[in-house]
């Protein structure tokens, strides 16, 4: 069941009725029926939040909610874009009867700058346009994206490249600090004026052994 978020106030009972007992009455029938189906149902909503605002039955979100499992959002995995993006790129490209192009590194590294606030459903419309605007080129180019991709990217890749300086520059300080103190973690970190704890955070998230 997707976006089960949306399910009217009205229809929630009878899929907690289901999820209960497993029965259900068809459409114009008075006998109801049984079922051994298992739900796995999916949404983009906060459905506690939902709870609380009324909007969705707690005891039904109780009933749903199992077994989670979080999948996160493009946004949160720019590593996986390229390769969905080819996905959906080879799909459309099969309906239209059509070899799918190949798109070029730049146009690659320009999908992944781009946050995908449609997520998913939003880049498999870009991999149609891109299909769309590329034809009859072999080749997917960045002037092939669109327009709302490009954008938004430009300004996405600025500031990655500000974070990436901010990590060099925090990088450079810590390597620093830890030569002049011979690889002491204790002293480096009172030259820091960091505790020992914080100053391991620190390395561990830079990547730094």
């Amino acid at each position: 069941m997707d976006e089960v978020g949306e399910l009217p106030l009205e229809v929630q009972p009878h899929l907690l009725r289901f999820l209960q007992d497993g029965s259900f009455l068809p459409l114009g029938e008075t006998r109801p029926r049984v079922s051994n189906a298992r739900i796995v149902a999916a949404t983009n909503r906060d459905l506690e939040r939902a709870v609380s605002d009324g909007r969705f039955r707690e005891d039904l979100f109780h009933r749903l909610n199992v077994l989670s499992i979080r999948i996160p959002p493009l946004r949160e995995r720019p590593e996986d874009v390229p390769l969905l993006f080819e996905h959906f790129l080879g799909e459309a490209a099969r309906s239209e009867g059509l070899a799918p192009p190949s798109p070029d590194p730049a146009a690659l590294a320009r999908l992944a700058a781009y946050p995908w606030p449609g997520n998913v459903r939003e880049l498999q419309n870009a991999a149609r346009s891109a299909l769309v605007a590329s034809h009859p080129d072999k080749v997917i180019r960045e002037r092939h994206l669109p327009a709302r991709v490009l954008s938004r990217a430009r300004g996405q890749e600025q500031g990655r490249a500000f974070a990436s300086r901010l990590r060099e520059a925090e990088r450079s300080i810590l390597e620093g600090a830890l030569k002049e103190a011979g690889g002491n973690l204790s002293a480096a970190a009172r030259t820091l004026g960091l505790t020992r704890q914080g100053l391991f955070a620190k390395l561990k998230r830079l990547g730094m052994k």
